[in-house]
């Protein structure tokens, strides 16, 4: 199945450097994410902005995909709060598909094969919404989006989209016409101490869930374990079959301290060496690329 990655750089994500700002394990990683799936899967797509066409052009990157576009990312509407709803794009992108596609996180790679899956919905696994709401914050339980709410059943739980399987096109684009109402021009500010991803965890990940559940349609987890948010660890971690599944994600936020330098310059190594090895002739124009950017 053909998958595609989309990358818009304007939010400002404090938790995280920008996309346009990436370091030589966040350059490997997307290359393997399109290595890989081209290698298993099919043909991988890129949806970009102007400005990481143009990082991604002048870094000699721009071969990893099969198809460029940074065209179709300028309808994205304009009235959304991309610093609260940053992955409100991804979503965007996916809502004009015509045939079923996998969606890729650009910090995600597989590195073997996904079996068929014939639900209408697939994602990497499960997510339980943690009890004290700091991650997963109840915004229906607000007086501004009671009404919005009004009805609508909440399940305790949650699906984890960086890796997001649909086969049903249709049943997506519906999905799409509620959360735009709940996205565009909201400007109501996330309480504190709420972190400052909520909104992106609730939208995308929680509200699809619960709505799948209400309305119906069929869905699968790629991943064996759910992930507990109350201690941000899945379930029998050390007996979780992965499915191939690498996702960087929270590893750039610790990568960023000092006492962590060893375990990324372990992960940066490994990355070379899966490249070498099992992408050599796509390694020499690679490392060409991460000269340019720091470890």
């Amino acid at each position: 199945m053909n998958a595609h990655h989309v990358a818009f750089s304007s939010p400002v994500r404090d938790i995280y450097s920008s996309i346009l700002d990436m370091r030589a394990y966040e350059v490997m990683t997307l290359s393997l994410s399109c290595l890989f799936w081209k290698k298993y899967h099919g043909n991988i797509k890129l949806y970009a902005d102007d400005n990481f066409y143009t990082k991604v052009k002048n870094m000699d990157l721009l071969w990893l995909w099969d198809e460029v576009d940074n065209v179709t990312m300028r309808s994205i509407p304009k009235n959304v709060n991309h610093d609260k709803f940053w992955s409100y794009s991804k979503m965007y992108i996916n809502s004009l598909q015509t045939e079923p596609f996998y969606n890729i996180d650009l910090d995600l790679f597989t590195r073997q094969p996904l079996k068929k899956y014939d639900t209408d919905f697939v994602f990497a696994h499960y997510e339980v919404v943690d009890s004290k709401k700091t991650q997963y914050f109840d915004f229906h339980k607000q007086k501004e989006f009671k009404d919005f709410f009004r009805g609508f059943q909440f399940h305790d739980a949650a699906v984890n989209t960086s890796l997001l399987g649909v086969n049903n096109v249709d049943a997506y684009k519906e999905f799409m016409k509620w959360i735009d109402k709940f996205v565009l021009d909201n400007w109501v500010p996330i309480p504190k101490p709420v972190k400052q991803f909520a909104y992106v965890l609730f939208s995308e990940q929680r509200m699809f869930y619960s709505w799948c559940i209400n309305n119906g349609y069929t869905m699968d987890s790629i991943m064996d374990r759910a992930f507990d948010c109350n201690v941000l660890e899945f379930f029998d971690y050390e007996r979780m079959d992965d499915k191939g599944i690498f996702h960087l994600w929270a590893l750039k936020d610790k990568f960023k301290l000092k006492e962590h330098e060893e375990q990324k310059m372990k992960l940066t190594l490994d990355m070379v060496e899966a490249l070498e090895e099992i992408f050599p002739e796509e390694w020499d124009r690679i490392k060409y690329s991460i000269s340019k950017v720091p470890v």
